[in-house]
């Protein structure tokens, strides 16, 4: 045996320089404790010479192979050395990033940031220059910095980022689909639209590259976003500045140099836009003589569309469907017929990035800044609040909120509750 993976190392060391390297994404189901997980991985990387692993933006494991000899070995080598079974596709909560009509367009306030910027400019002692941008058609003052190699960088309010002597103005919209201004370039089976007005024809692919990107993984909990329009403007801004008199400097940058630019553009507009949840919903029938213990249930299972016939017709998330049955036996002792009609997408109605509390900083210092034992003290804070009883946990308060922040968990994205609670032990000790 130990021959035979000598070999296996020899063989793979020779493919490793004869093939190319072949990446693959693996996706992983339950992850209890995600920082171990990425340890083992590491450690069988380091053990493998001709096997490597990258870590998605996602939170998604990347596996990468030389060659396809060994990738189904790889795969099996891993999957027993790590206890866990890889799939390829889906999530347990399913849902949607879409947009609702009308535009919500967030700038910078302008005195604030021209006061940031020139505090700036005087810690750096003249290296950078500040430069004024002004937009009579947007009425938007845009202030940036020109370095002393002639390279620009952005500052992004609303809608809105220069990238070099580059303007953009995008918007993200329902209600401006059909203007007759922009042309659209771009768009998906998911009823996403890329417009653009006066984009030069070597942008246009760029941004439709760009579109088809993002469009996969939206802003607020990296999932297929739904319904969104994306309105593109480009213009060229005339600037005049320069480190040294009657010299000024000029630059024709390449739209390829400033691509990560874009892509943090098109993110912050959809992150400033009117985005809300769609949830996945399954559609029930429950025939029952116990109406009232079910209603109760069902209330507390966040069900919508509540229809009382000759049976009861309502629409309840997917994460309750599971254990729906169940816990309709158990509360009719037996008496129950639950039927499947059809799934459906549903809008909740909570805006996930709203926050109805806010601290001062008396609070702040004596509950610290993530204010958790804050949350628990006042019982009602957006999205926080748990109520424990012998059927289900009902969020009370944002509930789109903690449909996110349960998506995030589950691809090992939110972070800030286990950062918190380590600092918190380790405290203790």
């Amino acid at each position: 045996e130990e021959t035979q993976q000598k070999i296996r190392k020899i063989q793979q060391k020779y493919l490793k320089i004869q093939k190319p390297l072949i990446k693959v994404t693996l996706l992983v189901d339950k992850i209890q404790n995600y920082v171990k997980f990425l340890a083992k991985v590491k450690q069988y990387a380091e053990k493998e010479q001709s096997v490597d692993f990258e870590l998605t933006s996602s939170g998604d494991i990347q596996l990468v192979v030389c060659g396809d000899v060994h990738l189904d070995l790889c795969v099996q080598a891993l999957q027993n050395e790590l206890l866990f079974t890889f799939r390829t596709t889906g999530s347990l909560l399913q849902i949607y990033e879409t947009a609702i009509g009308g535009m919500c367009n967030i700038q910078l306030q302008s005195e604030k940031c021209e006061a940031i910027l020139t505090e700036y400019a005087e810690k750096v002692e003249g290296q950078d220059k500040q430069l004024q941008l002004s937009n009579q058609e947007h009425a938007v003052v845009w202030p940036c910095y020109t370095r002393a190699v002639g390279q620009q960088f952005s500052h992004f309010a609303g809608f809105e980022g220069l990238l070099g002597e580059q303007k953009f103005v995008l918007c993200v919209s329902l209600q401006l689909k059909n203007q007759n201004d922009f042309v659209e370039v771009k768009s998906d089976t998911f009823d996403n639209h890329l417009f653009v007005k006066n984009a030069p024809d070597k942008l246009v692919p760029i941004l439709q590259s760009i579109f088809k990107q993002q469009m996969l993984q939206g802003p607020l909990c990296y999932e297929q976003m739904s319904g969104l329009s994306v309105f593109v403007e480009y213009f060229q801004q005339e600037t005049q500045k320069s480190l040294f008199k009657n010299y000024f400097l000029k630059q024709k940058p390449s739209f390829g140099y400033f691509y990560q630019e874009i892509i943090n553009l098109f993110q912050q507009s959809c992150k400033f836009s009117n985005l809300r949840i769609l949830e996945k919903h399954f559609r029930i029938a429950v025939a029952t003589p116990y109406l009232d213990k079910v209603s109760v249930l069902l209330a507390q299972l966040k069900a919508q569309n509540v229809v009382y016939d000759k049976d009861i017709r309502a629409s309840i998330p997917q994460q309750y469907a599971l254990s729906l049955g169940s816990q309709l036996r158990q509360l009719t002792s037996g008496y129950v017929e639950l039927r499947f009609l059809q799934i459906e997408y549903m809008m909740i109605a909570e805006d996930p990035r709203h926050i109805d509390v806010a601290m001062d900083e008396e609070e702040e210092i004596e509950f610290g800044v993530a204010g958790k034992n804050r949350k628990s003290d006042l019982k009602a804070v957006a999205g926080n609040l748990k109520i424990q009883n012998n059927v289900a946990k009902e969020f009370v308060g944002n509930y789109a909120e903690a449909v996110i922040k349960g998506v995030l968990k589950q691809k090992g994205l939110l972070i800030e509750e286990v950062v918190e609670d380590g600092e918190k032990q380790r405290t203790q000790k």
